[in-house]
């Protein structure tokens, strides 16, 4: 499989920056440089390709849209979690807060992107 994000998720901090020079996870859970980076790119995924009520092309106003879900989804993916808990969790996330469905191919899309994202994101940078 393979896939580009080709939007950059412009902001001001980076989402794993705590803003006093701590890489986390939004948990509280530090992260290496490498993490930190994949989950900048799994923020991204959420908000351009997975973002199941079409706000990105909202120009900025609501990029942190799907932030809260990040951690969880983040530790599924990074852990190597099945894709069928991973799509789950995105579907637990549109059934029960927000309300509005996608469907299960498109959560097996974002959970394989994002398999592969953290995979060719860790191997990319490791020595």
């Amino acid at each position: 499989m393979s896939f580009v994000v080709t939007e950059a998720c412009d902001r001001d901090r980076p989402v794993a920056d705590t803003g006093i020079g701590l890489q986390s996870d939004g948990m509280g859970t530090k992260l290496s440089a490498e993490d930190a980076g994949a989950y900048e790119a799994l923020d991204c995924l959420l908000f351009r390709q997975w973002d199941p009520i079409g706000v990105s092309d909202m120009d900025g106003q609501a990029d942190d849209e799907y932030r809260a879900y990040l951690p969880g989804f983040w530790d599924l993916v990074r852990t190597g979690s099945p894709e069928t808990k991973v799509v789950e969790y995105l579907a637990e996330i549109e059934r029960d807060r927000i309300e509005f469905e996608t469907s299960d191919e498109h959560r097996l899309d974002i959970a394989r992107k994002a398999a592969a994202l953290v995979a060719a994101w860790r191997l990319a940078v490791r020595p």
